[in-house]
């Protein structure tokens, strides 16, 4: 079945709230539309393709976005077209095939009304829907909160990862011989240098790691496993 720039079902004044379509599966854009329509919403699709996406779709005055994550198989366009809908004013519910919850939890970052996975019965779409046209909240506080956590757990470790990336080998030896409990004196010894060239690279360690204390950094490398 052909399927133009932008479909548009029902044409003529909406008598209830409008929401736009947007996937990059045509079939599926047009069943969710007639599935929306037969709730009481005035619906219609716009192919993901569509040149200049979100002005195409804010021409619709839309009341609410349901937006695919992966148009197109990349989650990059979805994402500007979620933050340039958002910075609009108009809502957006994202449907998706992922479960990644780092993604969710982005989503609803860049401003996303909620997520709706397509593994879940159309029912939970619908009503995700109509929550979010009434302003109302799609997602338990509970699960808003896990992602959130997630998100920034997640955030945390990448850091963490670019400070350890941040250390030069040597740098990271003495840090592994603190993690051992050895001290200045031994890993001098073993490393066949002087207290002081230990200590100026200590002094590094605790400048490239952001901490205050030997201590600190130790705890930081135990934490994130940086030695196995």
């Amino acid at each position: 079945m052909a399927h133009s720039p932008t479909t548009v079902i029902g044409e003529g004044k909406p008598t209830s709230p409008r929401v736009v379509v947007i996937d990059d599966h045509a079939l599926l854009a047009e069943s969710v539309v007639m599935t929306l329509r037969m709730s009481g919403l005035d619906a219609l699709s716009v192919a993901f393709d569509t040149p200049d996406l979100v002005q195409a779709t804010l021409a619709h005055n839309p009341d609410l976005v349901l937006l695919d994550l992966f148009l197109g198989d990349q989650a990059q366009s979805s994402m500007a077209a979620l933050v340039a809908f958002s910075e609009a004013g108009v809502g957006v519910l994202v449907v998706t095939a992922t479960s990644d919850r780092l993604l969710h939890a982005q989503c609803i970052e860049f401003g996303a009304a909620g997520i709706i996975e397509k593994s879940e019965p159309i029912e939970a779409l619908i009503d995700g829907v109509h929550r979010a046209l009434r302003s109302e909240s799609v997602m338990s506080r509970t699960r808003l909160a896990e992602l959130s956590t997630e998100l920034a757990s997640s955030r945390r470790a990448s850091t963490a990862v670019s400070l350890f990336q941040s250390l030069t080998p040597r740098e990271r030896e003495v840090l592994r011989a603190l993690t051992l409990g050895h001290p200045a004196g031994w890993i001098a010894r073993d490393h066949r240098t002087s207290v002081v060239t230990v200590r100026t690279h200590i002094r590094a360690v605790l400048h490239k790691l952001d901490v205050h204390s030997q201590l600190e950094a130790v705890s930081m490398a135990m934490r994130q496993g940086w030695f196995g």
